[in-house]
């Protein structure tokens, strides 16, 4: 099931979901109206072959540059 951020207030089985709120898990058919208005945005996973290591602290970047 895919995760998506909350940009605008939205209300989902009775609950109010702000900006800020950790990402919610909805069926994609649920979630298709709340992304199409703006309400919702995808969390799109990256692959580890996107992924690098900085040098420096060890930790992943997301850095997608070809080489």
């Amino acid at each position: 099931m895919p995760k998506y951020d909350v940009k605008r207030p939205v209300k989902i089985d009775g609950d109010i979901h702000k900006p800020g709120c950790k990402p919610l898990k909805l069926a994609a058919k649920a979630a298709a109206p709340l992304v199409e208005s703006g309400s919702l945005a995808e969390i799109v996973a990256q692959s580890d072959d996107n992924k690098e290591q900085d040098p420096k602290s060890g930790a992943q970047t997301g850095n997608t540059a070809k080489k």
